[in-house]
């Protein structure tokens, strides 16, 4: 990765990478292990994270790192702002309290944060849809900065798609 890097800022100058990776800190040692290398070889371009990455593998050490090796912007995704929703709905094993953490942790070190939330799950309730918007305000005012609120859509091939046409 850091190899295809140096040869984009070497040969096209390029000053900004955006990772479209949804699994790009999945493992915290090879995320670092990027990180040190961008450092150790003096690469100097800005990055993020648009796709988003997981908040539950990001810690202030890590972060750290990446904040170092020119992470401007990181995107994470709760999905919703209601534990159920997440773990039952959603299917996500995700804890809230970890997307905080993260928050925080970016905010300490100077990475921006973005939020991606998805409404409209089947089971999800007015009320939880509530509590989401209540939550991103929550992490507003931990630090995060941008929120994208999508509707959720029964894609063909996807369980959800299933549940929708079986009117579950």
């Amino acid at each position: 990765v850091v190899d295809e890097v140096e040869n984009l800022i070497k040969i096209y100058g390029i000053k900004q990478i955006d990772f479209a990776d949804d699994n790009m800190t999945w493992s915290k040692e090879r995320m670092a292990q990027i990180c040190d290398l961008i450092v150790e070889r003096g690469l100097k371009f800005e990055w993020f994270t648009p796709n988003g990455v997981r908040a539950d593998t990001l810690d202030e050490e890590l972060l750290g790192k990446m904040k170092q090796a020119g992470c401007k912007k990181i995107r994470v995704a709760p999905e919703s702002g209601v534990q159920r929703v997440v773990t039952e709905i959603a299917k996500k094993n995700l804890e809230l309290k970890k997307v905080e953490a993260a928050i925080v942790a970016a905010k300490k070190v100077g990475i921006k944060v973005g939020c991606f939330f998805v409404m409209g799950l089947i089971g999800e309730t007015k009320a939880d849809i509530e509590e989401t918007i209540r939550y991103a305000y929550k992490l507003k005012s931990l630090g995060a900065e941008s929120f994208v609120f999508s509707i959720a859509m029964p894609l063909y091939g996807t369980a959800f798609y299933e549940q929708a046409k079986a009117g579950e």
